[in-house]
């Protein structure tokens, strides 16, 4: 079938449950038939799904030289135990799978089975109906039920989340819920939401359970400078962990709290992004740039776009640009 030749197969043929599914072909045919398989996703129905078993196609079988695998096998919902894929893998080290595969896979307990059988794996994608969203990496919670299946999970292993999902959409106690124990040793979180309860709440939450947090993105949101300002002294925090920060259209980012990042010895930030923030301008720039040279800080990494309102080329002539640019080399080590 494959030979020796193919070393990726993507077979993407459709979730539909009306669609008349490719006679004989699973996934254990491919991994089987392929000895130089490195990469592999199957995302489709099979035939008769019930009488599938995948423990009996893959007995006594190991494959060598595969590492990276994704399965949404649509039709059979909650009855696909796909550890078995695992169990024959011994290189995998990325593995996603539908969250209508996982119920009998492993059900909340999946984190801790999948890395028990594979703890050498470094990227874990839970996804939903989308093919793109299990190829990708990462996942978007963009759906409410979605959200409501994994707050009754642990995932004590998960390490970066990016919640990215319809302004449309109201989940505020199972985002909560997920917050209070699936979080506790992540260390880098991008949130994209302009939800009522992206809110200082959300922060506090956070402080409290995700205490390795090393990085964090905010991208809109609903929470106040003064929350913001709480959050950044707690979480970056000389004893804590918290040293770089990504703010996109962020409305609480106002000059108090990047005055607090500039001059607080309790909030101690190494690398910093402003993009497009709100009443924020060359001005506001200047004075935060001046006060961390008055606190005698200094970042590894900086990265400011604010609106002014002469052309670039023109404005990096003037003298104004050029004290701007010897105030940013001073700041950074």
């Amino acid at each position: 079938m494959c030979g020796n030749t193919l070393s990726r197969v993507i077979l993407l043929m459709g979730t539909d449950y009306q669609q008349d599914p490719a006679s004989g072909i699973t996934p254990d045919v491919f991994i089987r038939h392929c000895p130089n398989l490195k990469h592999f996703a199957f995302v489709g129905n099979i035939k008769n799904p019930t009488e599938y078993r995948p423990f009996t196609a893959l007995a006594d079988f190991q494959h060598q030289h595969l590492d990276d695998l994704a399965l949404n096998i649509s039709n059979m919902e909650d009855r696909l135990n796909a550890l078995v894929y695992l169990e024959i893998a011994p290189k995998l080290k990325r593995f996603g799978i539908a969250l209508s595969n996982i119920l009998y896979t492993a059900g909340a307990s999946i984190s801790e089975k999948v890395l028990r059988l594979r703890p050498e794996l470094n990227i874990v994608v839970l996804a939903g109906e989308s093919s793109s969203t299990l190829l990708s990496g990462y996942t978007n919670l963009y759906d409410e039920d979605m959200l409501r299946y994994l707050s009754h999970f642990r995932f004590p292993f998960l390490r970066r989340l990016i919640l990215a999902w319809s302004i449309f959409w109201d989940g505020e106690y199972n985002l909560r819920r997920f917050f209070q124990h699936a979080v506790e040793n992540l260390t880098s979180l991008l949130i994209q939401h302009d939800a009522s309860y992206i809110n200082d709440e959300l922060l506090t939450l956070v402080a409290t359970h995700a205490q390795n947090l090393q990085e964090i993105g905010l991208c809109g949101g609903s929470y106040t400078s003064n929350g913001l300002k709480q959050f950044l002294e707690t979480m970056a925090h000389p004893e804590r962990t918290l040293r770089k920060v990504n703010f996109n259209t962020a409305h609480a980012v106002d000059t108090e709290v990047l005055g607090t990042i500039a001059a607080s010895q309790l909030c101690i930030i190494n690398e910093m992004v402003l993009f497009d923030i709100y009443r924020m301008g060359l001005k506001e720039m200047q004075n935060f740039l001046d006060a961390m040279v008055e606190s005698d800080k200094t970042m590894d990494h900086l990265r400011l776009v604010f609106y002014q309102e002469m052309e670039p080329h023109e404005f990096v002539e003037t003298n104004t640009a050029k004290e701007f640019l010897e105030k940013i080399k001073i700041n950074l080590r």
